[in-house]
């Protein structure tokens, strides 16, 4: 193997273990968990141990919450599983949670997967999304892929109302529609995945180095050295290239983001309008379970005390219209609530003179 063979190759690699910006993958369920919830006005924070039982929720009510509430219980939880302290792990009830079977021989296309089935089911824009997602065993040697889509908005508007930075959160919890038990994914795992292959592409180039040299025929000590102190300085050249250019990108992503967000605020009605518009519209007491966007039409459900009045309320909203029941209401004995599923179209754009009063 000569030099150039060998610097093309470690070249090769190092490209193919850059990370993928445009999704998050997912992991195993992290044990032990730290669970943190916000809904129905309630944060509730829920131990799982090393096992995956239950071992502990504790909730306040929202306007009585501050950060010492997590801070003191991460302490109490931590000191009792000093070998392997728990993850903190930020449920999201309003995400978007799909579960796909697919062929064992397409786990390679997971992304490509996962990005069209979005594309498909609804109008939200990769660029503004978290998207992680988690693969497991299913029946006749397939694969179970479920994964979690979440605008970034969102997530931080979760974020700052409970007072955690991105950094402290390991993964995010998503819950499938008909499925009792819910599904971790990683936050952030991404760079974590990229680190490693870029240290293993390392550690392959060290030893193809060493097979190049213990087999180059006629080749003396001197040359050898003398290819592997240029390799490690166009090594290092090509990482100070490579941060330098991410440094001057940095600014450029920033403003191509802030314009690409003024056009989607612009672009009426958006994803992120309708999430908020409903999170005006409905009651306090009302959850939602699954959001399917399609073109114009939407499809909620969930459960709430006040669902007799919701097609009334999605109907004076701003953002939708149309608005009908698409299955009778069923009480549900152990949540006190009746679940609905209701049926809505997206409305035009109004002008200010236009909005109801």
């Amino acid at each position: 193997m000569g030099f150039d063979s060998l610097r093309r190759w470690w070249l090769r690699e190092f490209y193919t273990s850059m990370p993928n910006a445009l999704i998050g993958t997912g992991s195993r369920d992290p044990l032990p968990r730290i669970i943190v919830d916000l809904r129905d006005e309630q944060v509730s924070i829920c131990l799982i141990g090393p096992s995956g039982e239950e071992e502990s929720v504790e909730s306040i009510p929202l306007q009585r919450y501050d950060r010492s509430f997590i801070d003191e219980r991460l302490a109490k939880h931590r000191r009792g599983h000093r070998r392997q302290p728990p993850k903190l792990t930020l449920s999201i009830p309003v995400a978007v949670s799909r579960s796909l079977i697919i062929p064992r021989q397409a786990r390679l296309q997971v992304s490509e997967i996962v990005r069209d089935d979005i594309e498909r089911k609804t109008p939200l824009k990769e660029s503004d999304l978290f998207v992680g997602y988690d693969l497991r065993p299913a029946d006749h040697s397939k694969l179970e892929l479920r994964y979690l889509a979440l605008p970034h908005a969102t997530l931080a508007s979760h974020l700052a109302s409970l007072g955690i930075s991105p950094g402290e959160i390991d993964g995010l919890q998503g819950r499938i529609y008909g499925r009792p038990e819910p599904f971790v994914v990683r936050f952030g795992a991404e760079k974590r995945r990229s680190t490693a292959k870029s240290a293993l592409a390392l550690k392959g180039l060290l030893a193809a180095t060493l097979i190049a040299a213990a087999t180059g025929a006629g080749a003396t000590l001197w040359r050898q050295q003398e290819q592997i102190v240029a390799l490690e300085s166009e090594l290092h050249g090509i990482r100070t290239s490579a941060r330098q250019a991410a440094d001057a990108a940095r600014p450029v992503e920033s403003v191509a983001r802030d314009v690409q967000a003024f056009r989607d605020l612009r672009a009426a009605p958006g994803t992120v309008a309708i999430l908020e518009e409903l999170a005006r519209t409905l009651p306090l007491n009302t959850y939602l379970t699954e959001i399917e966007i399609s073109g114009r039409d939407i499809s909620i459900t969930g459960f709430s005390a006040g669902a007799p009045d919701i097609v009334h309320l999605v109907n004076d909203s701003a953002t939708l219209q149309d608005a009908a029941l698409s299955n009778r209401l069923v009480f549900d004995r152990s949540k006190g609530k009746d679940q609905f599923s209701l049926r809505a179209s997206l409305r035009k754009p109004r002008t200010p003179d236009e909005d109801p009063q």
